[in-house]
Protein backbone atom coordinates (compact mmCIF):
# COMPACT_ATOMS: atom_id res chain seq x y z
CA UNK A 1 0.00 0.00 0.00
CA UNK A 2 1.04 3.59 -0.61
CA UNK A 3 1.97 5.59 2.48
CA UNK A 4 -0.83 7.96 3.48
CA UNK A 5 0.98 11.09 2.33
CA UNK A 6 1.61 9.56 -1.13
CA UNK A 7 -2.01 8.60 -1.59
CA UNK A 8 -3.13 12.12 -0.75
CA UNK A 9 -0.56 13.63 -3.08
CA UNK A 10 -2.05 11.68 -6.00
CA UNK A 11 -5.56 12.97 -5.42
CA UNK A 12 -6.75 15.76 -7.73
CA UNK A 13 -9.42 18.11 -6.41
CA UNK A 14 -11.90 19.10 -9.11
CA UNK A 15 -13.64 22.41 -8.31
CA UNK A 16 -17.42 22.54 -8.49
CA UNK A 17 -18.93 24.61 -11.35
CA UNK A 18 -19.85 28.14 -10.22
CA UNK A 19 -23.16 29.69 -11.25
CA UNK A 20 -23.54 33.42 -10.59
CA UNK A 21 -27.12 34.73 -10.58
CA UNK A 22 -27.76 38.42 -9.85
CA UNK A 23 -31.32 38.90 -11.07
CA UNK A 24 -33.45 42.02 -10.76
CA UNK A 25 -30.99 43.76 -8.48
CA UNK A 26 -30.55 46.71 -10.85
CA UNK A 27 -26.78 46.63 -10.79
CA UNK A 28 -25.32 49.88 -12.05
CA UNK A 29 -22.88 49.98 -14.96
CA UNK A 30 -19.81 50.35 -12.67
CA UNK A 31 -20.98 47.38 -10.58
CA UNK A 32 -21.44 45.24 -13.70
CA UNK A 33 -17.96 46.27 -14.86
CA UNK A 34 -16.44 45.29 -11.50
CA UNK A 35 -18.19 41.90 -11.62
CA UNK A 36 -16.98 41.25 -15.18
CA UNK A 37 -13.39 42.01 -14.23
CA UNK A 38 -13.68 39.73 -11.17
CA UNK A 39 -14.93 36.81 -13.25
CA UNK A 40 -12.60 37.31 -16.22
CA UNK A 41 -10.06 34.69 -15.15
CA UNK A 42 -12.50 32.31 -13.50
CA UNK A 43 -12.17 28.70 -14.64
CA UNK A 44 -15.19 27.48 -12.68
CA UNK A 45 -17.94 30.00 -13.56
CA UNK A 46 -20.16 28.27 -16.12
CA UNK A 47 -23.37 30.34 -15.85
CA UNK A 48 -24.00 34.06 -15.39
CA UNK A 49 -27.42 35.70 -14.96
CA UNK A 50 -27.66 39.50 -14.87
CA UNK A 51 -31.39 39.93 -15.56
CA UNK A 52 -32.51 43.51 -15.05
CA UNK A 53 -29.03 44.97 -14.55
CA UNK A 54 -27.67 47.95 -16.47
CA UNK A 55 -25.17 46.33 -18.79
CA UNK A 56 -25.76 48.58 -21.80
CA UNK A 57 -23.29 48.97 -24.64
CA UNK A 58 -20.69 50.53 -22.30
CA UNK A 59 -20.21 47.35 -20.20
CA UNK A 60 -20.72 44.87 -23.03
CA UNK A 61 -17.02 44.94 -24.06
CA UNK A 62 -16.01 44.00 -20.50
CA UNK A 63 -18.44 41.06 -20.58
CA UNK A 64 -17.03 40.13 -23.97
CA UNK A 65 -13.49 40.06 -22.61
CA UNK A 66 -14.66 37.96 -19.68
CA UNK A 67 -16.33 35.45 -22.01
CA UNK A 68 -13.16 35.04 -24.06
CA UNK A 69 -11.08 34.20 -21.00
CA UNK A 70 -13.22 31.98 -18.78
CA UNK A 71 -15.29 28.80 -18.96
CA UNK A 72 -18.75 30.39 -19.31
CA UNK A 73 -21.40 28.20 -20.97
CA UNK A 74 -24.67 29.95 -20.13
CA UNK A 75 -25.33 33.72 -20.32
CA UNK A 76 -28.65 35.32 -19.32
CA UNK A 77 -28.88 39.04 -20.11
CA UNK A 78 -32.64 39.63 -20.24
CA UNK A 79 -33.65 43.29 -19.77
CA UNK A 80 -30.05 44.54 -19.61
CA UNK A 81 -30.40 47.53 -21.99
CA UNK A 82 -27.91 46.07 -24.46
CA UNK A 83 -29.33 47.70 -27.57
CA UNK A 84 -27.85 47.03 -30.99
CA UNK A 85 -24.27 47.96 -30.10
CA UNK A 86 -24.13 45.89 -26.93
CA UNK A 87 -25.71 42.83 -28.53
CA UNK A 88 -23.23 42.97 -31.43
CA UNK A 89 -20.31 43.12 -28.98
CA UNK A 90 -21.52 40.07 -27.05
CA UNK A 91 -22.15 38.14 -30.28
CA UNK A 92 -18.64 38.85 -31.50
CA UNK A 93 -17.30 37.38 -28.25
CA UNK A 94 -19.46 34.29 -28.78
CA UNK A 95 -18.01 33.86 -32.27
CA UNK A 96 -14.50 34.00 -30.81
CA UNK A 97 -15.20 31.79 -27.79
CA UNK A 98 -17.63 29.31 -29.41
CA UNK A 99 -18.31 27.62 -26.04
CA UNK A 100 -21.52 29.45 -25.08
CA UNK A 101 -24.47 27.06 -25.35
CA UNK A 102 -27.32 29.07 -23.75
CA UNK A 103 -27.96 32.74 -24.56
CA UNK A 104 -30.86 34.91 -23.35
CA UNK A 105 -31.15 38.34 -25.01
CA UNK A 106 -34.83 38.92 -24.19
CA UNK A 107 -36.10 42.51 -24.02
CA UNK A 108 -32.91 44.27 -25.10
CA UNK A 109 -34.03 46.36 -28.11
CA UNK A 110 -32.24 44.03 -30.52
CA UNK A 111 -33.14 44.94 -34.10
CA UNK A 112 -31.79 44.22 -37.58
CA UNK A 113 -28.13 44.89 -36.72
CA UNK A 114 -28.28 42.69 -33.63
CA UNK A 115 -30.10 39.98 -35.58
CA UNK A 116 -27.30 39.96 -38.15
CA UNK A 117 -24.72 39.55 -35.38
CA UNK A 118 -26.76 36.76 -33.84
CA UNK A 119 -26.97 35.07 -37.23
CA UNK A 120 -23.19 35.05 -37.50
CA UNK A 121 -22.90 33.73 -33.95
CA UNK A 122 -25.40 30.96 -34.72
CA UNK A 123 -23.44 29.89 -37.76
CA UNK A 124 -20.09 29.82 -35.94
CA UNK A 125 -20.97 28.63 -32.44
CA UNK A 126 -22.47 25.65 -30.63
CA UNK A 127 -25.54 27.42 -29.25
CA UNK A 128 -28.28 25.06 -28.11
CA UNK A 129 -30.76 27.57 -26.61
CA UNK A 130 -31.46 31.10 -27.92
CA UNK A 131 -34.07 33.36 -26.33
CA UNK A 132 -34.92 36.64 -28.08
CA UNK A 133 -38.34 37.43 -26.65
CA UNK A 134 -39.57 41.01 -26.77
CA UNK A 135 -37.07 42.43 -29.28
CA UNK A 136 -38.09 44.43 -32.40
CA UNK A 137 -36.43 42.01 -34.81
CA UNK A 138 -39.11 42.24 -37.48
CA UNK A 139 -39.37 40.39 -40.79
CA UNK A 140 -35.98 41.50 -42.11
CA UNK A 141 -34.20 40.58 -38.89
CA UNK A 142 -35.95 37.21 -38.82
CA UNK A 143 -34.87 36.50 -42.40
CA UNK A 144 -31.25 37.36 -41.56
CA UNK A 145 -31.37 35.24 -38.40
CA UNK A 146 -32.74 32.35 -40.43
CA UNK A 147 -29.62 32.38 -42.60
CA UNK A 148 -27.50 31.63 -39.53
CA UNK A 149 -29.91 28.88 -38.54
CA UNK A 150 -29.25 27.11 -41.84
CA UNK A 151 -25.53 26.90 -41.02
CA UNK A 152 -26.14 25.78 -37.44
CA UNK A 153 -26.60 22.14 -36.41
CA UNK A 154 -26.73 22.37 -32.60
CA UNK A 155 -29.67 24.65 -31.70
CA UNK A 156 -32.48 22.85 -29.86
CA UNK A 157 -34.68 25.70 -28.65
CA UNK A 158 -35.47 29.07 -30.27
CA UNK A 159 -37.75 31.68 -28.68
CA UNK A 160 -38.95 34.56 -30.86
CA UNK A 161 -42.09 35.51 -28.94
CA UNK A 162 -43.21 39.13 -29.42
CA UNK A 163 -40.54 40.06 -31.96
CA UNK A 164 -42.69 41.83 -34.61
CA UNK A 165 -42.54 38.93 -37.06
CA UNK A 166 -45.08 38.80 -39.87
CA UNK A 167 -45.81 36.34 -42.65
CA UNK A 168 -42.67 37.17 -44.65
CA UNK A 169 -40.30 36.65 -41.74
CA UNK A 170 -42.13 33.51 -40.72
CA UNK A 171 -41.75 32.15 -44.23
CA UNK A 172 -37.98 32.55 -44.07
CA UNK A 173 -37.89 31.00 -40.61
CA UNK A 174 -40.06 28.07 -41.70
CA UNK A 175 -37.71 27.31 -44.56
CA UNK A 176 -34.63 27.10 -42.31
CA UNK A 177 -36.27 25.60 -39.23
CA UNK A 178 -38.12 23.01 -41.27
CA UNK A 179 -34.91 21.36 -42.40
CA UNK A 180 -32.93 21.88 -39.19
CA UNK A 181 -31.38 18.72 -37.78
CA UNK A 182 -31.69 19.43 -34.06
CA UNK A 183 -34.33 22.14 -33.41
CA UNK A 184 -37.06 20.61 -31.24
CA UNK A 185 -38.73 23.70 -29.71
CA UNK A 186 -39.85 26.81 -31.60
CA UNK A 187 -41.79 29.65 -29.94
CA UNK A 188 -43.05 32.43 -32.21
CA UNK A 189 -46.12 33.33 -30.17
CA UNK A 190 -47.56 36.85 -29.98
CA UNK A 191 -46.46 37.92 -33.45
CA UNK A 192 -48.53 38.44 -36.61
CA UNK A 193 -47.59 35.59 -38.92
CA UNK A 194 -51.19 35.22 -40.14
CA UNK A 195 -52.39 32.62 -42.63
CA UNK A 196 -49.34 33.07 -44.88
CA UNK A 197 -46.95 32.29 -42.05
CA UNK A 198 -49.06 29.36 -40.89
CA UNK A 199 -49.07 28.04 -44.45
CA UNK A 200 -45.28 28.23 -44.66
CA UNK A 201 -44.94 26.48 -41.31
CA UNK A 202 -47.43 23.83 -42.40
CA UNK A 203 -45.43 23.06 -45.53
CA UNK A 204 -42.24 22.81 -43.46
CA UNK A 205 -43.88 20.53 -40.89
CA UNK A 206 -44.92 18.02 -43.52
CA UNK A 207 -41.28 17.11 -44.10
CA UNK A 208 -39.93 17.80 -40.58
CA UNK A 209 -39.69 14.93 -38.12
CA UNK A 210 -37.53 16.67 -35.50
CA UNK A 211 -39.61 19.55 -34.11
CA UNK A 212 -41.69 18.43 -31.12
CA UNK A 213 -43.08 21.74 -29.81
CA UNK A 214 -44.48 24.72 -31.76
CA UNK A 215 -46.03 27.79 -30.09
CA UNK A 216 -48.20 29.93 -32.37
CA UNK A 217 -50.41 31.62 -29.81
CA UNK A 218 -51.96 35.00 -30.70
CA UNK A 219 -50.70 35.24 -34.27
CA UNK A 220 -53.71 36.32 -36.30
CA UNK A 221 -54.15 32.87 -37.85
CA UNK A 222 -57.53 32.26 -39.47
CA UNK A 223 -59.37 29.35 -41.08
CA UNK A 224 -56.96 29.08 -44.02
CA UNK A 225 -53.96 28.89 -41.69
CA UNK A 226 -55.77 26.29 -39.60
CA UNK A 227 -56.35 24.21 -42.72
CA UNK A 228 -52.64 24.40 -43.63
CA UNK A 229 -51.59 23.29 -40.16
CA UNK A 230 -54.20 20.55 -40.18
CA UNK A 231 -52.87 19.14 -43.44
CA UNK A 232 -49.36 19.20 -42.00
CA UNK A 233 -50.43 17.32 -38.88
CA UNK A 234 -51.79 14.49 -41.00
CA UNK A 235 -48.30 13.93 -42.42
CA UNK A 236 -46.31 14.72 -39.29
CA UNK A 237 -46.19 12.38 -36.29
CA UNK A 238 -43.23 13.98 -34.49
CA UNK A 239 -44.91 17.15 -33.20
CA UNK A 240 -46.14 16.63 -29.63
CA UNK A 241 -47.23 20.16 -28.65
CA UNK A 242 -49.00 22.75 -30.83
CA UNK A 243 -50.31 25.91 -29.13
CA UNK A 244 -52.87 27.93 -31.05
CA UNK A 245 -54.63 29.91 -28.31
CA UNK A 246 -55.79 33.41 -29.19
CA UNK A 247 -56.05 32.91 -32.96
CA UNK A 248 -59.15 33.34 -35.15
CA UNK A 249 -59.40 29.82 -36.55
CA UNK A 250 -63.16 29.79 -36.50
CA UNK A 251 -65.19 26.59 -36.79
CA UNK A 252 -63.64 25.67 -40.16
CA UNK A 253 -60.07 26.07 -38.95
CA UNK A 254 -60.73 24.21 -35.71
CA UNK A 255 -62.41 21.43 -37.66
CA UNK A 256 -59.34 21.07 -39.92
CA UNK A 257 -56.98 20.76 -36.95
CA UNK A 258 -59.29 18.38 -35.04
CA UNK A 259 -59.79 16.18 -38.09
CA UNK A 260 -56.03 15.95 -38.52
CA UNK A 261 -55.52 15.09 -34.86
CA UNK A 262 -57.94 12.18 -35.15
CA UNK A 263 -55.88 10.77 -38.02
CA UNK A 264 -52.48 11.61 -36.52
CA UNK A 265 -50.86 8.74 -34.62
Amino acid sequence: LWPVQHRHARLKVVPEPLMVAISRTNLTAPEVAELARSLEKSKTCTALTLTGSTVGHHCAPLLGDMMRNNSLKSLHLSRCSLGEEGSVTICEAIEAKLAISVLDFSYNQVGLEGAAALSRALAASELTVLRLRGNPIGDRGCAVLSEGLVANNTLRSLELRSTDIGGVGCGALASSAGSHASLTQLDIGENDVGDDGAGALGAALEANMVLTSLDLRRNGIGAAGGASLGAALEANNALLTLKLDGNQLGSAGCSSVCHALRRNH
